[in-house]
């Protein structure tokens, strides 16, 4: 109950924030589900910190309860998968490597071959997706 509340609320600001442009698209959900979820993961991980009393660490596990909620409404949104996005973004770099004889890949040369600006239409995702998607990359390759 408490989850569906702040799901509510903050779509409401969501909307306020965007002067009532009208509805939201499936890219600001995405982002706004992201958001809640990072935030509920952070706040859990501070809870569960050893040396906490009891009390903090099953309000920890409160907080990761309802990440399961927030993911189930974020799964529901049709957009593409990260592992989909993470593949676009691995034939970027892979591309990036055959042109140049570095090796070492540079972030911005990364972002200069995404298509920031036609993301959600050639790619169906959203750019805080992308984002993650190209620091997972990194971290793979690294």
């Amino acid at each position: 109950k408490n989850v569906i509340r702040s799901i509510l609320t903050e779509v409401k600001n969501l909307e306020i924030n965007n002067h009532n442009k009208g509805t939201n698209t499936e890219y600001q959900l995405y982002d706004l589900f992201a958001k809640m979820i990072k935030e509920r993961k952070d706040s859990a991980a501070e809870y569960m910190k050893k040396g906490n009393p009891d009390r903090f660490h099953q309000l920890g596990l409160n907080e990761l309860r309802e990440c399961d909620y927030i993911e189930k409404y974020l799964n529901i949104l049709n957009l593409a998968s990260d592992e989909e996005v993470d593949a676009n973004v691995k034939k970027i770099v892979q591309d990036l490597k055959a042109q140049s004889k570095d090796e070492k890949i540079k972030v911005q040369d990364i972002y200069k071959n995404i298509p920031m600006k036609s993301i959600e239409k050639d790619w169906n995702c959203s750019k805080s997706q992308v984002k993650e998607s190209v620091n997972r990359v990194l971290n793979e390759l690294s």
